[in-house]
């Protein structure tokens, strides 16, 4: 038995799923609101003994235990597996546990760290802390929901009460000291300076960051922990842990610059906000928001530094294939969010909500600077909106821009074209194929009619073969959509022939579900996954219906299916009598549209 198959024996999915969403028992599964889109009707159902989740709303998502642990608290794999593995102690092989007892010492000293420095922001020597944050507006509250603190301005206040607990070398790999290069003592890297700890998406302390208080000292403002085996400052977000749930459920996330950013908004009721810290967004920060939501919101400093640094990490979300658009404050609002959202919330909540799409903002700043009246402005203007047109990774939102641009410059469509064409370099598109990318759950276009209808017939033949067999003869594989529905109205029909080909007593069904398993056991995993969901489908849909109510509901969808699927041939075949007129291909045409009167006709005796 592998490690999955072992934590799936000792985990119950509905146990599990529970703790995260209500459920309620319907018949032999459990239904509850999707998680992951916002519905009122329950569409969220759950088998526990398939151990399998299906969304039969908008989103249409669904798997295993692991599936749904990596979306809800957004993991991958890996991660998703430790995390199960420990709460069912399964003891996963060739894990590293020296490198996982070090990486849990260190979180251990932050952890410490974190609590020492908030100690010590409520002591005597921490007034001037508070007073500076009385200053900023923070009130307890929100002062402890980020656990910031205060490191008073001593030597060694840190590292003595750390060594009572941890080894040396341990202390100095968490780098929150630093190791003197006269006695090889160590001392505390952090003095007299406003503590913010930083925490992984599970809400563990892993770094800080630290503000100076006495600005008349020859430091930086700002200082980091450095890198470690727990802190990579380009793989966390200040604030996420915090603020996943309300990017989930807002399927949008702000990003900002500053941790005080951050915690103004918590203060004042926004909590979808994260920090960059101060830097351009990552590859793997932008990665790590992709877990929860397509859809950024970037609001930056006004000075040169932010907008620099809100430039190169816009590219790197636009690589990704994620949406995003610009906030900007109204003049003498403030210079950042936090100054705008402590002047008026109104103003702030309307500057994000008019956010512009990245491409709009990028032609208004374009259109201060240059005159495209004249040859040399309107040249100018438009190959720098053709390089930012390549950096959008979706080729209908690259054509609504072009289009955008030429109606700007009052230039021919095509020359725009040609011109794309010229800059479009590999370096300049990025290396991801927006093709390949998966839509967000929550905008996730709707099914084809066809494909409702294919998966509700072969939902109740699964159900009750009798009720659907006779209509299923009606009907041929190549009537189903998409392919993947084809095959498995192949599979199950040659199992019903097999079943019924074996001598027995009884219900002609009762048992078909068993036996198809059995039966279809080698099966590809894509046509048993889809009978589990078609499966759960009709315990959903018809759960207590009769034999009768079963059949007449089949012979209503199978006349659908062949009323849609005549529709769709009909259109298909006019597109290709199109091509073969283009081409002069006369005698393929003729017979096309021979096949096509034969399925007009058809249709007129039916109506």
């Amino acid at each position: 038995m592998t490690a999955t198959e072992d934590i799936k024996a000792r985990l119950d999915i509905v146990d599990v799923i529970n703790t995260y969403v209500p459920l309620k028992r319907a018949g032999v599964n459990f239904s509850g609101r999707c998680p992951f889109h916002s519905e009122k009707t329950p569409s969220f159902m759950v088998s526990r003994s398939k151990q399998l989740w299906y969304c039969f709303g908008a989103c249409s998502e669904g798997g295993d235990i692991f599936k749904f642990v990596m979306k809800m608290e957004g993991l991958e794999f890996l991660e998703a597996l430790k995390l199960l593995a420990d709460k069912a102690g399964v003891v996963l092989p060739k894990y590293d546990r020296a490198r996982d007892a070090r990486r849990n010492v260190l979180l251990d000293i932050v952890k410490t760290a974190v609590e020492i420095y908030a100690r010590e922001l409520n002591s005597p020597r921490g007034n001037f802390a508070l007073e500076y944050l009385k200053r900023r507006g923070l009130d307890q509250a929100v002062t402890r929901q980020f656990a910031l603190g205060y490191a008073p301005d001593t030597w060694d206040t840190l590292t003595k009460a750390l060594l009572e607990k941890f080894k040396p070398a341990d202390i100095l790999a968490s780098g929150v000291v630093i190791k003197s290069e006269r006695n090889q003592g160590l001392y505390d890297r952090f003095r007299h300076r406003l503590m913010f700890p930083i925490c992984d998406i599970h809400g563990n302390p892993v770094g800080f960051t630290s503000r100076i208080l006495d600005e008349t000292r020859k430091e930086g403002k700002y200082v980091n922990t450095p890198e470690t085996l727990i802190y990579s400052k380009g793989k966390v977000l200040y604030g996420l842990n915090l603020a996943r749930e309300a990017i989930r459920a807002q399927d949008c996330a702000m990003v900002v610059e500053g941790n005080m950013d951050v915690i103004a908004c918590h203060q004042f009721g926004i909590a979808n906000v994260v920090a960059s810290s101060g830097t351009a967004l990552t590859i793997d920060q932008a990665r790590l928001l992709k877990r929860y939501t397509q859809n950024l919101k970037i609001a930056f400093d006004a000075d040169p530094a932010g907008q620099s640094a809100a430039r190169r990490g816009i590219d790197v979300i636009l690589q990704e294939g994620m949406r995003v658009k610009i906030i900007t404050f109204p003049e003498g609002c403030g210079k950042d969010p936090d100054e705008c959202i402590r002047k008026s919330k109104p103003v702030f909540e309307s500057a994000v909500l008019e956010a512009r799409e990245i491409m709009e903002y990028y032609i208004t700043r374009a259109l201060g600077q240059y005159d495209i009246k004249g040859a040399e402005g309107q040249s100018k203007f438009a190959n720098l909106m053709l390089r930012e047109i390549l950096k959008v990774t979706d080729l209908i939102e690259q054509d609504f821009w072009l289009k955008r641009i030429a109606e700007i410059c009052k230039a021919d469509e095509k020359v725009l074209r040609a011109q794309l064409a010229r800059l479009n370099t590999p370096p300049l598109r990025g290396s991801r194929n927006a093709s390949a990318e998966v839509l967000p759950s929550a905008v996730r276009p709707p099914k084809a009619r066809l494909e409702l209808l294919s998966e509700r017939i072969l939902a109740i033949f699964l159900l009750s073969p009798q009720a659907a067999a006779d209509g299923l003869a009606l009907i041929t594989a190549e009537m189903l959509a998409p392919q993947v529905l084809r095959e498995l109205y192949t599979r199950v029909t040659l199992g019903y022939n097999a079943y019924n080909s074996i001598p027995r007593s009884g219900n002609a069904d009762l048992n078909f579900r068993q036996f198809w398993r059995n039966w279809a056991i080698k099966e590809p995993p894509d046509i048993l996954s889809t009978a589990d969901i078609l499966e759960l489908l009709a315990d959903k849909e018809f759960e207590g219906w009769s034999l009768l109510q079963l059949k007449h509901e089949a012979e209503f969808i199978i006349e659908e299916v062949r009323r849609e699927y005549t529709k769709v041939r009909r259109a298909k075949l006019r597109e290709a009598m199109s091509q073969a007129e283009r081409f002069g291909n006369h005698a393929r045409a003729a017979e096309l549209a021979r096949e096509f009167n034969v399925l007009q006709a058809d249709t007129t005796n039916k109506t």
